[in-house]
């Protein structure tokens, strides 16, 4: 085991130097949803992308493949996104959450058509929601500080309020 694992990290420094080239040309074999996943998350791990990164690239994968129920990359289409997008607004999520999320995944999709795994970004033609939308924060009044105080919440939902809303 120790052996394929040594020559799996050579083959990806091969392949970082450009010496090796990632897949033999025009050979693209079908792979499960799940190695292709593996597959940019070691590649992403290749250009230093942050720990933040990962965490918000697993929620996308979540959101946009999992709750889709999407077998293979050949389903994803922008009808999946826009349905995605659709599914995030009923669930009351703003335009620019919805936006972060489409932008932690693009890369991946853009990624997946240089491999061949995808003949088209999905998300090309996708337009970013507005930013306008959504909540706004501002500086609660002395009165409303007073009303959360008195209010019959319990203590840490009550810290958790007035620390998000001023």
């Amino acid at each position: 085991a120790e052996g394929s694992l040594a020559r799996m990290s050579e083959a990806f420094v091969l392949q970082k130097d450009g010496i090796l080239p990632a897949d033999p040309p025009g050979v693209v074999e079908k792979k499960p949803l799940n190695v292709i996943c593996r597959e940019w998350l070691d590649n992403a791990k290749l250009k230093d992308r942050s720990d933040s990164y990962f965490l918000a690239f697993d929620r996308a994968w979540r959101q946009i493949i999992e709750e889709a129920n999407i077998s293979s990359l050949d389903g994803l289409d922008l009808d999946c996104i826009n349905h995605w997008v659709a599914r995030q607004r009923a669930k009351g999520n703003r335009g620019q959450s919805i936006n972060q999320t489409a932008r932690t995944f693009h890369p991946f999709l853009e990624w997946a058509v240089k491999r061949g795994y995808l003949t088209k970004d999905p998300m090309a033609d996708w337009e970013a929601l507005p930013k306008d939308d959504g909540l706004y924060r501002r500086d609660l009044s002395k009165e409303e500080i007073a009303a959360v105080i008195k209010a019959e919440w319990d203590a840490e939902f009550k810290l958790r309020w007035l620390v998000y809303f001023t």
